[in-house]
């Protein structure tokens, strides 16, 4: 099977008081297959998110390389000028964070057609895109409301379907369901899971909870910014 992402050697150091560095990450290397479920598991602080940020082309590492496999294409992370890595952005990337970031002047179906529209679909084009999604996740009856209007299980539903609408090749999701109560988390990862498969996207899912974790295809370890070959304890 050919790889979809390849990260390799990835340091990130963050200075918070001068002049020591507060190290994040120290040589992660991972690759991720096409349509595979890969949970991040790691303690608070071990470097998940800055992890994510860096494959999602949110942050650049300090050293180490990142390339990505796209339609007929190699991206190699480091050679790509900032219009580049936004238009892969767009069109390869889906998010998923646990402050599900929707843009609180918008609408339930404006929110998940924004992606769409920066990618040049249609407005009408992209309204309907949206609009199924929303079925898909069982959101269609509050399209209208803006999300201070909604709960956090519905805001999370409405993440996941913009994060989906430009069809991604891979979804990084952060503590998805971390504010959520256990019910509304089962129901959030049921609904990944099955979209994940609908539109044949890799999954990399970063999370504390082993419920989540054991329903990946394989899981990683982290902590104090390295991979580990098996739980820490």
């Amino acid at each position: 099977m050919s790889v979809l992402l390849r990260a390799c050697q990835l340091v990130k150091n963050y200075s918070r008081y001068a002049p020591h560095d507060t190290p994040a990450l120290r040589g992660v290397s991972l690759e991720l297959q096409p349509g595979e479920f890969v949970a991040l598991v790691g303690p608070s602080g071990a470097g998940k998110s800055t992890l994510l940020h860096l494959l999602g082309t949110l942050d650049v590492p300090d050293s180490g390389s990142i390339e990505m496999h796209f339609g007929n294409r190699l991206y190699r992370y480091a050679e790509l000028s900032a219009e580049e890595l936004a238009w892969l952005r767009n069109r390869a990337l889906g998010f998923i964070f646990q402050a599900y970031h929707l843009l609180p002047e918008l609408t339930a179906v404006e929110n998940v057609m924004l992606p769409a529209l920066i990618a040049g679909v249609p407005w009408g084009q992209a309204r309907q895109q949206a609009w199924e999604l929303l079925e898909r996740v069982g959101m269609t009856h509050r399209a209208d409301h803006r999300p201070a209007e909604l709960s956090g299980g519905e805001q999370q539903r409405v993440a996941i379907a913009r994060a989906l609408i430009n069809r991604p090749a891979l979804l990084l999701a952060d503590e998805p369901t971390g504010s959520l109560d256990s019910a509304n988390a089962s129901a959030v990862l049921s609904l990944l899971e099955e979209l994940r498969q609908q539109f044949g996207s890799t999954l990399l899912l970063a999370t504390h909870s082993p419920s989540l974790a054991a329903a990946a295809d394989r899981v990683l370890f982290l902590r104090d910014g390295q991979l580990l070959p098996e739980p820490a304890v």
